[in-house]
């Protein structure tokens, strides 16, 4: 085996080690995500038992999915900023 040979054998394992490292970096931020969407999706639906209950259709599902969004979206900004700012500092404590 030379020299080169084994350059060559260590670049795929580099690459899945690289990959590797990125998903870990984005997981925090994947999951934001996905709070975000559960919020607006279960306060949509609390608006949607509101106006089955009351029969206020469509209002409560407008409003039920404008404050999930604009509470998921604060949220998320201020959770990923939080996060950037760890990333930045070489820090990942909680």
């Amino acid at each position: 085996m030379t020299a080169t040979d084994d350059h060559h054998d260590s670049g795929p394992e580099r690459d899945d080690n690289k990959q590797a490292r990125m998903l870990r970096e984005a997981g925090p931020f994947l999951s934001l995500g996905l709070q975000l969407a559960g919020t607006v999706l279960a306060l949509f639906l609390i608006g949607y038992w509101i106006d089955g209950e009351f029969g206020t259709y469509p209002f409560g599902q407008v409003i039920g999915g404008l404050v999930g969004c604009i509470g998921g979206l604060i949220n998320f900004a201020r959770e990923a900023s939080r996060m950037g700012g760890r990333q930045r500092d070489g820090s990942n404590q909680h």
